[in-house]
């Protein structure tokens, strides 16, 4: 089993031979494409709207993301994670929104994820 990241709109996605997973907070308008939802790795609608908002940076973001969805990197959520996304048994997806990740709540995830783990999450 592989995991992988992108965003909702990437043509690839056509050619995806495995599960599409919203990580997303609100994923109305791609409801026909995802398979499930995973609203742990989502970050708050507080914490969003403050970014979206612009008041806070990215690295303000970065950092309560982790907090918020991370425990500030505790190996005991990183199980609870693993626990939750290998229960697909089959390669996996997880996508949001932003077409570039280097300022999105995936790449802090993957990022995270990586840290702890041998089977690395790649960027489709």
């Amino acid at each position: 089993m592989k995991i992988y990241t992108s965003y909702f709109s990437n043509p690839e996605l056509k050619k995806f031979d495995g599960l599409k997973i919203s990580i997303a907070r609100y994923d109305n308008r791609f409801k026909t494409i995802i398979d499930d939802k995973i609203i742990d790795i989502a970050p708050s609608r507080d914490l969003l709207k403050l970014y979206k908002d612009k008041k806070i940076d990215f690295d303000e973001y970065a950092y309560l993301y982790l907090g918020e969805v991370c425990n500030y990197g505790e190996a005991n959520r990183f199980n609870e994670i693993y626990n939750i996304l290998h229960k697909y048994n089959k390669d996996i997806v997880l996508l949001c929104y932003e077409k570039d990740d280097k300022e999105c709540h995936r790449s802090i995830f993957r990022e995270w994820y990586n840290s702890f783990s041998k089977n690395k999450i790649e960027e489709l």
